[in-house]
């Protein structure tokens, strides 16, 4: 009896924690980081560029370089900056499409989005100049837009 209790009192902070972060879903039509990261470039919709990034980076292999790494990890931050925002990407000829997410899916976004760039700030030596700054700025904007929530 005393073995099940402990048991429960490891699982349910792990189950707590996991039930707050973003769920990553892989593509199933591409099956490398050069594949998904092109697909990602091709696509104006930022909930499949986050989608293809997603894939890129779970197939990343230390043979595709730690600058694309980076670069991917960037980029995904800021779509999930944009999506969590209300952009969409979706453009028609007279309008683009904007929509409004509830305060905990921009709480989980905005996480993400603030472990993406800090894990892409690390890698100093992969981002030029601009993109460093980039991802400077960016990772404060979305420290206020989360402490502001």
């Amino acid at each position: 009896m005393s073995k099940k209790f402990i048991l429960i009192l490891i699982v349910t902070p792990w189950i707590y924690c996991t039930a707050a972060e973003r769920k990553i879903t892989i593509p199933t039509n591409c099956n490398s980081f050069k594949t998904c990261y092109n697909k990602s470039q091709t696509t104006d919709i930022y909930r499949n560029k986050i989608r293809y990034l997603d894939g890129a980076l779970h197939f990343w292999r230390s043979t595709d370089g730690e600058r694309l790494m980076a670069k991917a990890l960037f980029e995904r931050a800021s779509y999930i900056v944009k999506e969590a925002g209300g952009e969409t990407g979706y453009k028609g000829s007279d309008m683009n499409l904007k929509v409004t997410h509830k305060k905990e899916y921009k709480e989980t976004s905005y996480s993400a989005a603030i472990i993406d760039l800090t894990e892409a700030i690390k890698y100093k030596s992969s981002l030029n100049k601009d993109e460093m700054e980039e991802a400077k700025d960016l990772l404060k904007q979305t420290t206020i837009l989360l402490e502001e929530l």
